[in-house]
């Protein structure tokens, strides 16, 4: 079987070829941009709350109105309130820093 193309058939299956691969690309990129926005995004809201908690929880409260323990039972790290009487957990220690004091 023989197959026979003209210049004009292939001109017009190389510009479809084209348009194609432009908006398979076009697509991607659109992806990769919002998950790129996306962590973006929560990067600033995570900045935002570490904010917000520090001034909230001053470091020089700590000691008279504020302290850091654990339970022993569940081994979870705690940020005490005394004024509230409320204690907020720490899920990861990484965010402690060394100038806290740890009971």
């Amino acid at each position: 079987m023989k197959i026979t193309l003209n210049l004009s058939d292939v001109k017009i299956i190389a510009e479809s070829f084209q348009a194609v691969c432009i908006g398979i690309g076009a697509l991607i990129a659109g992806v990769a941009g919002f998950v790129g926005l996306t962590e973006w995004r929560e990067k600033q809201e995570s900045i935002k709350r570490i904010k917000e908690v520090q001034k909230k929880y001053p470091f020089e409260l700590f000691g008279s109105k504020l302290t850091i323990g654990h339970t022993a039972s569940s081994g979870h790290w705690y940020l005490l309130d005394k004024l509230s009487n409320t204690a907020y957990h720490i899920k990861n220690l990484g965010t402690l820093n060394t100038r806290y004091p740890i009971c």
